[in-house]
């Protein structure tokens, strides 16, 4: 079987790499960025649990009433 596999856009090969933020500040030897949805603590125990007593459902939709 020879299937041709899908290829991006054209126009997504010319974009910029991506570049992040800066991560200096004057005075700190190694700060910590985290206006990229980071954390330097990892997810709270609360979002764990909450995270796992979703699975079963994560995959439906919310009931909107």
């Amino acid at each position: 079987m020879n299937q041709k596999l899908p290829q991006p856009r054209t126009s997504i090969l010319s974009l910029p790499e991506y570049v992040p933020g800066e991560r200096q500040l004057d005075g700190i030897l190694e700060p910590i960025k985290l206006s990229s949805n980071e954390s330097n603590l990892g997810p709270s125990p609360n979002s764990l649990k909450a995270y796992s007593d979703a699975l079963t459902n994560i995959h439906r939709y919310p009931d909107p009433d």
